[in-house]
Parts: structure tokens; sequence; C-alpha cells
């Protein structure tokens, strides 16, 4: 098994709003800002938050809506490591 990275997209106009919840929350991964939709749009995404679980070869394995527990984050890096 190797390693997983993590990862915040922050969608939404309100850059300064976000900064202050990644504080708040002292997020230690990287967050990304996404002021116009972009990857929310690519990525097919319209309710939030939604986790997207991605293998290291850039496949979508599982995504989930919603907010997560332990057992959910935990299946979902699991599905990363299950094959095609």
């Amino acid at each position: 098994e190797g390693d997983v990275a993590f990862l915040m997209t922050h969608v939404g106009s309100d850059v300064e709003e976000g900064k202050k919840k990644v504080t708040e929350n002292e997020y230690t991964f990287p967050v990304l800002f996404d002021n116009e939709s972009a990857a929310a749009n690519l990525y097919g995404i319209s309710a939030y938050p939604t986790s997207i679980f991605i293998n290291a070869e850039g496949h979508i394995k599982a995504y989930y809506i919603g907010v997560m527990d332990r057992d959910l984050l935990q299946r979902g890096i699991d599905l990363i490591y299950t094959a095609e």
C-alpha cells in the first residue's frame, strides 16, 4: 500500500471566507481555491461537501456526498487500492 494524499477544493468566489475556514479548522493539507467552479464542473459536483477518491492512475474509484465519518473515509481509501 502506498501513501494517500488529501487535498481540499474550496468552491466559490469568497476566497477570504475560505481561508478563514481553513485557519479555523486548522487544516494541514493543501487547499485549492476554485473561484470559477472549474474543478466542480469538471467532476460534476453539485452538492457540498463531496469527497472524491482517485487512485494513482487518475481513475475515480469512489465518491461520497455529505459529511463523512472515519469508517466511510477508510472505505474510500481502501477502494483506491482495489484492482480495477
